[in-house]
């Protein structure tokens, strides 16, 4: 006859914990064993020119008028605004007020927009003409960098093409290892701006203007932007 135990509610605890272990370590070694799956790691780049229209141009203004009429000088302002260029949409971004001893309020002010390249060449002369006593208007700056919009599309076309490459490079590897189900399992994308031109001064402006009033229009200026893309190959589990 076999004995008979007697579990105390202490030993049917540690039995328990003692077994959970067991599960546990045959659990982690099955996870240990499993095999990785198979990866291939691409690196794909492609390049495009981003090319704009516009350039961004900043006039500033300067004006000396009576206390209280600032209200009415810069409706006026804007009006000039839109004589200097009405194909622009012209912004006031920054007002500074200076002191007169002589009793006048003098506030310089800052007004921008994007212009057509075509406007360019007679721009330094228009902005000359709408001056007058008390309204001085300047070429700040011209920024003939494309616009974020520009970027943004160009962008998306490089990545639609590397997107492209990526499944025929899935469909070589494929053909290569037959049975083995590569697919895409993660892309990282970087990007940079290759080359460009910065914001010129205004003095510089002055002299570009005038050579260009003398000579063709202004022209476009473009950027070469890179994007590289990270592309993870995965193959189907086993």
């Amino acid at each position: 006859m076999r004995p008979v135990t007697f579990l105390t509610p202490g030993g049917i605890l540690n039995a328990v914990m003692l077994g959970a272990f067991v599960l546990f370590g045959a659990a982690r070694a099955e996870a240990q064993v499993q095999p990785r799956h198979d990866e291939i790691v691409l690196e794909l780049s492609a390049e495009e020119w981003v090319e704009t229209k516009t350039a961004r141009v900043v006039i500033a203004v300067d004006l000396a008028i009576g206390a209280g009429q600032f209200g009415q000088a810069r409706a006026e302002v804007e009006g000039d605004l839109r004589a200097i260029s009405p194909k622009g949409e012209w912004r006031l971004t920054q007002f500074n007020k200076l002191r007169d001893e002589a009793g006048y309020e003098r506030w310089r002010m800052l007004a921008e927009a994007r212009l057509p390249d075509k406007v360019l060449s007679s721009l330094g002369a228009t902005v000359k003409n709408v001056s007058r006593s008390g309204r001085a208007f300047h070429i700040q700056a011209i920024d003939y960098t494309p616009t974020l919009v520009e970027r943004e599309a160009a962008r998306a076309s490089l990545r639609a093409r590397l997107y492209a490459e990526a499944g025929r490079e899935v469909a070589a590897i494929n053909k290569a290892f037959p049975g083995r189900g590569f697919r895409i399992g993660h892309i990282d994308f970087t990007g940079q701006v290759m080359m460009g031109r910065p914001m010129m001064d205004s003095a510089r402006t002055t002299r570009v203007m005038a050579a260009q009033a003398k000579s063709a229009p202004a022209t476009a200026v473009a950027e070469k932007l890179v994007v590289d893309a990270r592309v993870i190959l995965a193959a189907k589990a086993p």
